[in-house]
């Protein structure tokens, strides 16, 4: 099963290693040779990368995540935890299920922590060191894009990193921007170093660059911190919406309701700018953009806010 898993995850990287050398755009492209060292340097390490990524159910809501202890602790997304205490449902990418629960999460910074109950012997990920991610270095995400999918293994893809995003309240940078492809499903899953270590938690899909798309990862510096603090949810003070955004957001609906396009486009974009992780904005801005008569933004919006957890 692990042999027929690792060649699955191959040739999925094989496919998309030309793409995401395109798509970064960089005046210093790489050379064939560097592209080859880079497929070597993954192909060693993917069957551990894809092995530890799990997919996630809790309720309605599902994405990925990934295990980071043999005894069944696994990180993922605030935004497909939701609150703890709930039950949830994993399927390893040899196939197997099992279940266990929500613990603590940081809903600002997007990441959480869950259970496998009773689990040993798990493949687990080794947490790496976000602050020796730099401008430029290839990274590896994993997911389940488009959720579990019937004897597909957790799916590889390959990007650069095209810098970093600050904390909200201007803080030390708390996200990484990549251009390694994610879309609905993957929220919640690894982003590794080419050693195999995580480095990240996807987060969001961003938006749209001259590089083509980019998506966001939590730097897995955050989570690794208060790592004591997440397996005792009693302990991790939650956080409630913040009252700037409650306000923006609430100021788009209005406008929205009166039809005030351009009231409406400054209070979403002030709202982003707050919190650019709350599913909520992108369903106000499918709302603007199908009063304009944009069904394919609104599609995209609507897209944007399903890989948010919505």
């Amino acid at each position: 099963m692990r042999a027929r898993t690792a060649a699955r995850a191959r040739q999925a990287l094989l496919v998309l290693l030309p793409f995401a050398a395109l798509s970064a755009g960089w005046s210093d492209q790489p050379s064939r040779e560097s592209l080859l060292q880079i497929q070597r340097l993954v192909k060693s390490a993917e069957g551990r990368m894809v092995g530890s990524a799990v997919y996630v159910r809790i309720g309605p809501a599902t994405g990925s995540g990934v295990i980071i202890s043999d005894d069944g602790y696994v990180l993922t997304a605030a935004h497909v935890t939701g609150a703890a205490g709930r039950p949830c449902e994993f399927v390893l990418a040899d196939g197997r299920k099992l279940s266990g629960t929500t613990l603590g999460h940081h809903r600002g910074s997007d990441f959480a922590l869950a259970k496998i109950e009773g689990a040993s012997g798990l493949p687990a990920a080794p947490l790496g060191d976000s602050n020796t991610l730099r401008h430029g270095q290839w990274v590896v995400a994993v997911g389940h894009p488009l959720g579990l999918m019937t004897r597909r293994p957790p799916v590889v893809r390959i990007g650069r990193v095209l810098g970093f995003a600050p904390a909200r309240d201007g803080g030390p940078p708390a996200r990484a921007i990549t251009d390694a492809p994610l879309i609905s499903g993957d929220s919640g899953g690894p982003l590794y170093d080419l050693n195999g270590r995580v480095v990240g938690i996807n987060t969001m899909i961003g938006g749209s660059t001259e590089r083509g798309g980019i998506s966001m990862h939590t730097l897995v510096n955050l989570p690794k911190g208060v790592l004591d603090m997440l397996k005792k949810p009693e302990r991790l003070e939650e956080e409630g919406p913040r009252p700037e955004l409650v306000r923006a957001l609430g100021e788009a609906d209005s406008a929205l309701a009166t039809r005030d396009y351009a009231a409406a486009e400054s209070a979403i974009q002030k709202a982003r700018r707050l919190d650019p992780t709350d599913a909520r904005i992108p369903q106000l801005r499918a709302r603007l953009s199908l009063l304009k008569g944009r069904q394919s933004e609104a599609v995209a919006a609507l897209e944007e806010a399903v890989a948010l957890g919505f």
